[in-house]
């Protein structure tokens, strides 16, 4: 028992600092939504198609998804979490952020990295109009001066 207490409390000071009351957004099955984020996201990257199908990658066990509108217009933005080899590493596996366009087409806006069995946190305040999340790393929303969301990456502090 004192081993397992132990073990908890080593994964508790590891973890990122993260603030008291933010949202936390725990993975789940895909939706119909999720899927069809997922094919939108293969259509639009003929590589990472084609990796998929060589690995036989199954979505029904290594996907997962959270939904969340981070733009503020009312339509949930998805966050893909794909578990699959060459993809995942000490950061955790890839995760693709995508939204709908005006004309309902999924595109995606960015790629980062999480852990699967740890939620993502949400921040209230946004940028370029964007809510922030943190996953492995502070992900934050840029707006190009053509009017294009990015994202860009800030490295999370860890607990001491």
């Amino acid at each position: 028992m004192r081993l397992r207490s132990l073990s908890a409390l080593l994964c508790l000071l590891a973890a990122p600092a993260l603030a008291e009351g933010e949202p936390a957004l725990r993975w789940r099955a895909p939706d119909a939504a999720g899927d069809a984020a997922w094919r939108a996201l293969l259509a639009a990257n003929p590589d990472l198609a084609a990796e998929v199908r060589a690995a036989r990658f199954a979505p029904a066990q290594g996907l997962r998804q959270i939904s969340v509108d981070l733009n503020g217009d009312g339509r949930p933005e998805v966050l893909l979490h794909m578990s699959l080899r060459g993809w995942c590493g000490s950061a955790g596996c890839s995760v693709f952020v995508l939204t709908r366009g005006p004309d309902g087409a999924w595109r995606e806006i960015c790629t980062t990295n999480a852990e699967r069995d740890r939620p993502i946190r949400l921040h209230a305040a946004g940028d370029a109009g964007w809510r922030s999340f943190d996953a492995t790393a502070r992900v934050r929303f840029l707006r190009a001066a053509d009017g294009a969301i990015a994202c860009e990456e800030e490295a999370l502090r860890r607990r001491p």
